[in-house]
């Protein structure tokens, strides 16, 4: 109710909607202020709206105030705040009542159904609006199923890429791990290779030491050889020599065939076969 306000004090601030004193102990719509007053919340504007709510006050007052013999205190009081949510609220209640669906839809039916008497008892608009209200839950409930129907079929298709990409997953791990196998039997083919080799290259090392070992044996001993072969050469060479001097000496004491034998030994032409035997004749004749 309207009232002036004191020189020098602010006005008091507009009352705000409480949704929690339509609630129970749990906090669940217990108490919808349309259904239990009768009244079309389409009807806000009208202004016939308050006559109509305070006549439809009085006729419930009498049968649920504590003051007649069937009264009820609590029943009087949520008649009282309904009747205060609607006069002081209306707007405000009406957009939060339009934005209710889905699960608070439930509620306003379940407190419809749970109405006492003789709140019930409603007229005919109350209980067509209860029925709109029933068609607009079941159709806030079709529609939730199948969103959950649509949703259950998108969680099964994607419950199925990811069994086939875990399977995927399985066969490139198996592939990984065959390669892996492979790849380490090779490895270890490989390296019984590479000892192998290098056994081999080690025994061929110690045989071409070997061998280098003995040809520079033999060939300390060729040069040992040659040294001597160049000494008897150099006594065989000094001996022509003189036997050459000699022959020189002796022209004409020597038979010829000893002669030619001795020129060509010491010119080192090679002696036929002929001349060989010649030679030798003439030796023998001259030692008998």
């Amino acid at each position: 109710m309207a009232y002036s306000v004191p020189t020098g004090e602010a006005p008091a601030a507009p009352p705000v909607l409480d949704i929690a004193v339509l609630c129970d102990e749990r906090g669940r719509l217990r108490w919808v202020p349309e259904l239990i007053l009768g009244v079309d919340l389409r009807s806000l504007e009208d202004p016939e709206f308050r006559a109509i709510l305070a006549r439809r006050v009085r006729r419930l007052q009498i049968q649920v105030h504590p003051d007649r013999h069937s009264g009820d205190g609590t029943l009087s009081r949520i008649v009282n705040i309904c009747a205060t949510v609607l006069r002081d609220h209306g707007a405000e209640y009406a957009r939060w009542a339009a934005k209710q669906d889905g699960p608070a839809s439930m509620e306003v039916l379940r407190a419809a159904l749970l109405l006492p008497p003789p709140f019930r008892d409603l007229p005919e608009p109350a209980r067509t609006r209860l029925a709109d209200r029933a068609d607009e839950l079941g159709a806030s409930l079709l529609s939730a199923e199948t969103a959950i129907k649509a949703e259950r079929r998108r969680a099964r298709e994607a419950k199925g890429e990811a069994l086939a990409a875990r399977l995927d997953a399985a066969d490139a791990e198996a592939a990984l791990r065959a390669a892996e196998r492979r790849a380490g039997a090779e490895i270890d083919l490989l390296q019984a290779r590479i000892v192998e080799l290098e056994a081999r290259i080690d025994t061929k090392e110690a045989v071409v030491c070997r061998r280098i070992a003995e040809l520079e044996a033999a060939l300390d001993s060729a040069e040992a050889g040659t040294g001597r072969a160049r000494a008897q050469v150099s006594g065989l060479e000094a001996r022509v020599t003189q036997l050459t001097a000699e022959l020189a000496a002796c022209r004409g004491i020597i038979p010829e065939p000893v002669r030619w034998c001795l020129s060509a030994v010491a010119d080192g032409r090679p002696l036929t076969h002929n001349l060989r035997r010649t030679a030798r004749k003439v030796l023998n004749k001259s030692a008998d």
